[in-house]
C-alpha cells in the first residue's frame, strides 16, 4: 500500500508536507483515497498569513492541518462496517491529504457514484450556509440580499433558491460573479458601488428592503452595505471573517433596530436537542442531501486547480489578489505525464 501524503501549517507560510506508512484501519472506520480537496480562501489564507485571530489571542497555535472539503472514494471499509463499501464517492471534512480515514465521529457522507466530485466539494460550505439561514431565522419568502461573491456567497444564493427563499438580490463589485450569481439562482445581481443600489433593492421589495441581508465579503464596507439594504426590524447576518474590528452605522443600526447574527463554521458540535435543532451534524447531513441531489453544485465555482499536494502554489493564488479566484482546488488523481 502507499505511503500517505499530509500537510500542516508549522507556521505562517511555512508548509510541511509529510509521508507516512498507510495506518492501521480500525474496524469501525473506512479508508479514502483522495480525488481533489477545496482550499478555504478565508480561514486558510489567515493561518498561511498567520492573521487568524485565534493565532494573535493564543487560543490556538501551530501545527495546523489545513482543509476541511475532502472528496474521495471508498478504498476499503472495516470489518464493522455493512453499509459502506470500496469505490463509493465519499465527502468529509478532513484536512488536504493523500487519504484519510472516516469514523463513526468524523463528518462525512457517501454520496451517489455518478457525482462529479467537483460538485461535492461544495458540501461543507453548504452546511456553513444553512446554519447561517438558521441563525438568521430565514422563512420561506423571505428576500435576501447577499453580499459578497466568493464561494460562501455563490452557495448562499443557491441555497437560498433551494430551501424556497423569494427574492434574492446577490451584491459585488466583480461583473463576473454578478452574472454567475444570476445563473446559480440570484433574482438579479448589483454592484455594491452604484448610487441607486438601495433604490434598486426597495424598487423590487415593495419599498422595504430585505428581510434578511447575508454578509460574506469579510470587510468593513459590506457591513455597511448589508445595514443599508434591509428592512425595518430586519436581520443581518455577518458571516464573512473579520481579522479586525468593525463598525457600524448607528444611525441605521437604530433607526431600523436591526438584529446582527455573527457565524462561525457550521453549527454547535454538541448532539441534536430541543435546545439546539440545527446541530453541526443536522446541518452536515442535509448539506449532504442538498449537493446530492443537484440543488446546489460546486464546479462552476471552480476557477483554480493545482496539481496535488503543491498546497503553497494554491495560497499563492488566493494570498497574492493578483488574480481573480472563487474556489481553489488541489487535484490528487494521477498524472498522465
Amino acid at each position: 500500500m502507499p505511503d500517505m501524503v499530509s500537510l500542516a501549517l508549522d507556521g505562517p507560510r511555512s508548509i510541511d508536507m509529510q509521508r507516512r506508512p498507510m495506518p492501521l484501519l480500525p474496524d469501525d472506520s473506512v479508508r479514502v483515497e483522495a480525488i481533489v480537496t477545496g482550499v478555504s480562501a478565508g480561514t486558510e489564507r489567515m493561518w498561511y498569513e498567520g492573521t487568524n485571530p485565534a493565532i494573535k489571542s493564543g487560543r490556538r497555535g501551530y501545527p495546523y492541518h489545513p482543509g476541511y472539503e475532502f472528496v474521495g472514494r471508498v478504498l476499503e471499509a472495516g470489518s464493522d462496517v455493512t453499509d459502506v463499501e470500496a469505490g463509493q464517492l465519499v465527502f468529509a471534512m478532513k484536512p488536504h491529504g493523500s487519504h484519510a480515514i472516516l469514523g463513526p465521529e468524523d463528518y462525512w457522507a457517501v454520496l451517489p457514484d455518478d457525482l462529479d466530485p467537483d460538485d461535492a466539494v461544495a458540501t461543507a460550505l453548504t452546511a456553513t450556509n444553512l446554519h447561517a439561514l438558521h441563525r438568521a431565522g430565514t422563512l420561506a419568502g423571505d428576500a435576501v440580499a447577499v453580499i459578497g461573491m466568493g464561494t460562501l456567497g455563490l452557495l448562499c444564493c443557491q441555497v437560498l433558491r433551494a430551501t424556497g427563499a423569494g427574492e434574492v438580490i446577490a451584491i459585488s463589485r466583480s461583473a463576473r460573479k454578478r452574472e454567475l450569481a444570476v445563473e446559480l439562482g440570484a433574482s438579479l445581481a448589483l454592484d455594491p458601488a452604484d448610487p441607486e443600489l438601495t433604490e434598486q433593492v426597495l424598487g423590487c421589495t415593495g419599498d422595504r428592503g430585505v428581510d434578511v441581508a447575508m454578509e460574506w465579503a469579510g470587510v468593513d464596507s459590506a457591513v455597511h452595505t448589508a445595514m443599508r439594504v434591509v428592512r425595518n426590524q430586519g436581520r443581518v447576518v455577518v458571516g464573512g471573517f473579520h481579522v479586525e474590528p468593525f463598525s457600524v452605522s448607528g444611525e441605521i443600526f437604530f433607526a431600523k433596530e436591526i438584529t446582527v447574527h455573527s457565524v462561525r463554521g457550521s453549527g454547535s458540535t454538541a448532539a441534536t436537542s430541543e435546545f439546539n435543532r440545527w446541530s453541526r451534524r443536522e446541518n452536515f447531513d442535509a448539506a449532504a442531501s442538498l449537493v446530492a441531489s443537484g440543488l446546489v453544485v460546486g464546479k462552476p465555482l471552480i476557477t483554480h486547480r493545482v496539481a496535488a499536494p503543491d498546497l503553497a502554489a494554491a495560497y499563492d493564488i488566493i494570498s497574492s489578489h493578483d488574480q481573480e479566484f472563487i474556489q481553489v482546488v488541489l487535484d490528487w488523481t494521477p498524472s498522465d505525464s
